[in-house]
């Protein structure tokens, strides 16, 4: 709903519908009515994995910080109330959960996401895919770790939604610095660095 919440002084680019013309004869200028809006947010959390998910550096995953986010993002969107959906890719299929807010729905989630095997989507069709499927006036989170987004998809998958990128990295990929011989290690196979 649209509440009532304060008086600010009328400024050149405010919205005259709202001037107070009682408030502005006795405080001898023109003066604005505030209003505050509440409104239930339909919250959507796309997961864009790419095959490099797996990497690990001194027993940090890059999966784990994905699930850190997710659960964040997610606990909170319960928290307070609001709608929870998500969607990501596995090997065989593509996972799409519906709009609720129960805490069982958030546990639901949490248990099929820690669970799955991400697989790689190009993120620019996910954009075309998120200005298809999704209502109108969301807030979409996408986590990614690609820098190869589309301007123009983003801008206009961000017309009718909110649209949060979350670039997800690995402090070590933007930190490759020091000297000797680093090892890093993936599902299937490891590999050394020479630093110097």
């Amino acid at each position: 709903g649209i509440e009532f919440a304060d008086y600010s002084e009328y400024e050149f680019w405010s919205d005259a519908k709202n001037i107070d013309w009682v408030i502005s004869q006795r405080e001898g200028k023109l003066m604005n009515r505030l209003y505050t809006q509440e409104r239930e947010l339909d919250v959507f959390i796309w997961v864009l994995a790419w095959e490099e998910i797996n990497f690990s550096y001194n027993s940090v995953n890059k999966k784990n910080i994905y699930e850190e986010i997710f659960y964040l993002l997610a606990y909170s969107t319960i928290q307070w109330q609001n709608k929870l959906s998500a969607f990501w890719n596995e090997t065989d299929k593509r996972r799409f959960f519906p709009l609720k807010k129960s805490r069982e729905h958030f546990i639901y989630l949490w248990e099929n996401f820690t669970k799955s095997q991400l697989f790689q989507e190009n993120i620019n069709t996910y954009l075309k895919d998120l200005q298809n499927l999704l209502p109108q006036n969301s807030l979409v989170f996408l986590l990614t770790s690609s820098l190869e987004i589309d301007e123009k998809a983003l801008k206009l998958a961000a017309l009718k939604n909110d649209v949060v990128v979350c670039h997800i990295f690995h402090s070590f990929e933007n930190n490759l610095e020091g000297k000797g011989i680093v090892g890093l290690s993936s599902w299937n196979n490891e590999i050394f660095i020479d630093l110097d």
